[in-house]
């Protein structure tokens, strides 16, 4: 009987999540049909878009030898996560309205502004392996639970979009803040204060996730503030987050089966992957992806009988890749 390597077993469901990002990154095509089909992007929102092409341009950084060596897997398939992204916001670009292409425009450049920054500063100021993979892991785990969140923008409307801009902001100052915290604990000199190499990922666990979980809460205090304050009945305040119009509808008209199932597996295929060996910066915003992918599935075992038969060829804005 033939044993197979670790490295062996991590390639393969390395690919297995290849193959199944390849198709979430492809899941909007039939949106984006559609807008060229009526040459208007209509209520269409390109921050799901966005999102994840700032999050595949992190992931294909993270991945290269000069920052995480041995992870092609994860340079391939966010190359072809940039790819396709950007050719659904050209699309967007052509044919949303002046504001729209403005917005656009002005998130994008933000976005390449922010990349430029951050190459820099790594190659400049980080001259290891660990450090690097600390810095643009702790960015990673921010943007890709950002991105598995975004598609909650469509989800619940517009009422919380300035919550989010809002929520990103303060995310935004925690990563600005993290990287800093953990270069001052792991530099500063004196014997008392020096940190062994061995700590490092112990350090960088427990600070990742405690951004990550205040990033989280931040979001979901957020939201129900605004619903508060929007809400007609009081007695829906306590909603769930993104399954807001699920619950209330009793409809699954807004959560298609196949990218809920898809969200799942690839969440859960990246998640076993970054197992192998553990890599923290990988397992939490994969480890998130499969929680609510799993939640989704759930909502939707729950209210498939009581949707109308006239919706099912409803389509919906719900991009949420997975990459990794």
């Amino acid at each position: 009987m033939v044993m197979l390597s670790q490295q062996a077993v991590r390639n393969v469901i390395g690919l297995i999540g290849n193959v199944i990002s390849f198709g979430l990154f492809l899941s909007p095509v039939p949106t984006f049909v559609q807008i060229i089909k009526k040459k208007a992007v209509e209520q269409f929102s390109p921050i799901p878009y966005l999102a994840t092409l700032l999050n595949c341009m992190m992931w294909f950084l993270y991945g290269l030898p000069i920052v995480h060596p041995h992870s092609i897997l994860v340079v391939t398939i966010n190359g072809i996560g940039l790819v396709i992204e950007s050719a659904y916001l050209t699309i967007f670009f052509i044919y949303a309205t002046r504001e729209g292409r403005l917005k656009v425009l002005k998130i994008l450049a933000g976005e390449l502004a922010f990349m430029t920054v951050v190459v820099v500063a790594v190659l400049l100021a980080a001259h290891t392996h660990e450090k690097r993979s600390l810095i643009v892991g702790i960015l990673c785990i921010i943007f890709g639970t950002c991105m598995y969140a975004s598609p909650l923008a469509v989800m619940v409307r517009p009422h919380w979009k300035h919550c989010k801009v809002r929520a990103s902001v303060i995310a935004a100052l925690c990563l600005m803040a993290y990287p800093r915290i953990c270069h001052g604990r792991l530099t500063r000199s004196g014997p008392a204060l020096r940190v062994p190499m061995d700590n490092h990922g112990a350090i960088a666990q427990s600070l990742a996730q405690i951004v990550t979980t205040i990033a989280a809460g931040f979001y979901f205090i957020c939201y129900i503030g605004q619903e508060r304050r929007h809400s007609d009945h009081a007695a829906m305040c306590h909603r769930r987050i993104g399954k807001k119009l699920v619950i209330q509808t009793k409809s699954v008209e807004y959560m298609p089966f196949t990218l809920s199932l898809a969200s799942f597996l690839n969440g859960a295929c990246w998640t076993t992957y970054s197992c192998l060996p553990f890599d923290i910066n990988l397992f939490i915003p994969n480890g998130l992806g499969a929680l609510f992918g799993f939640l989704q599935l759930i909502l939707y075992a729950c209210y498939f009988k009581s949707t109308p038969k006239k919706v099912a060829k409803a389509e919906v804005e719900l991009h949420s890749a997975r990459n990794v």
